[in-house]
């Protein structure tokens, strides 16, 4: 069927409103989840006939964006922490990884999803991230954006009821004594002249190498290599790192219909079960990290916990937690699934099987 610029424009206007409805009220990742929620009852509501799709390159060019923002936050300041930390921090990584497939694992179990499917929703990568590695390794894009959702949602609210009423048990009222933030870099023509030509770059060798999401994670890929070397670039202004999330999520909303809404229902309880689990196995591992390391407790539990990284960034920075130390496991963990990714999902197929049981 004919698709309008009416339809078009009903589908951008309720998602931009969407996510600005989300973000004004703190909702984490608001400007991806409120356009993927809006266009996914739009599209749902559909007749079966008629199917909209975003065009490639701009799907392309928002993953793009998407990596080179990443790679932005590894500084010099990270590697200090890296080097400070590093086997705690492998081991941490490892850690909430194996819990991730574990929990995957248990998931197909005991439902009828694929594992390449679980896999990718457990994995703690961020959402746009784990839905542009669900594309390349042929799993569900829409339940992995939802699982993704749920757990960000479940994380949000733990960390609440954390900040607010165990932290001051734990301080006695104190504020935490933190790390100096990151610095922030300087926000010149040139230095986001380097952070295009690092994107444009990374996402062009990451499509040539057949990367895995290769437009994304080439540009990650490149950036966290020249940032390590120390060289400097500007983060995206917000404007453009707010549309790219938006395209992503009506990219991902466009592909649900009533279907895939009904499967989504009936998962759900198993969905939450599952994250539960891998939320209070992270704050476990955690708590294992204060216990070996002079890091106070909250700001253990805001680098282990399987949330996402501008989420337990900005509430390290309003908690006074050790803000390097968490957005170094955590911006190091993002990597790793990223690139990884594609490997975890194939290893995880090859050890457990692909079906359910």
């Amino acid at each position: 069927m004919r698709q309008s610029y009416k339809d078009w424009l009903i589908i951008l206007g309720s998602a931009v409103a969407a996510g600005a409805l989300l973000n004004w009220l703190g909702i984490a990742a608001g400007w991806f989840l409120g356009p993927m929620i809006s266009t996914a009852v739009f599209a749902s509501l559909q007749p079966s006939e008629q199917e909209y799709h975003l065009p490639e390159w701009v799907y392309n060019l928002s993953m793009a964006v998407l990596g080179g923002a990443v790679s932005t936050a590894l500084t010099p300041d990270a590697v200090e922490v890296l080097v400070r930390y590093w086997l705690l921090i492998v081991l941490a990584i490892v850690a909430l990884l194996t819990m991730s497939i574990l929990t995957a694992v248990l998931l197909t179990r005991f439902s009828d999803l694929d594992l390449p499917t679980t896999v990718l929703g457990m994995l703690p990568g961020g959402a746009p991230g784990m839905v542009a590695l669900s594309d390349a390794m042929h799993a569900d894009t829409r339940l992995v954006a939802v699982m993704q959702s749920i757990r960000l949602m479940l994380v949000l609210g733990m960390l609440g009821l954390v900040s607010a009423f165990v932290v001051p048990l734990v301080t006695d009222g104190a504020p935490i004594a933190a790390a100096a933030y990151p610095a922030v870099p300087d926000s010149s023509w040139q230095l986001l002249a380097m952070t295009v030509l690092i994107t444009i770059g990374g996402a062009w060798g990451g499509a040539r190498l057949h990367l895995p999401a290769g437009t994304m994670v080439g540009p990650a890929l490149l950036g966290a290599v020249l940032g390590l070397l120390g060289v400097r670039q500007a983060p995206w202004p917000e404007l453009i790192l707010v549309a790219s999330y938006i395209l992503i999520g009506l990219s991902v909303g466009l592909q649900f219909d009533i279907t895939s809404m009904r499967t989504v229902g009936r998962l759900l309880p198993v969905l939450l079960l599952s994250m539960l689990v891998l939320i209070i196995g992270g704050a476990l591992l955690g708590g294992a990290l204060a216990l070996f390391t002079s890091v106070d407790l909250f700001s253990a539990f805001l680098a282990t916990t399987p949330g996402g990284l501008n989420m337990v960034t900005i509430i390290a920075l309003e908690s006074g937690s050790n803000v390097v130390l968490v957005l170094t496991l955590n911006l190091l963990r993002f990597l790793v699934i990223i690139l990884t990714g594609p490997l975890l999902v194939r290893g995880s197929v090859r050890l457990f099987g692909h079906s359910p049981a």
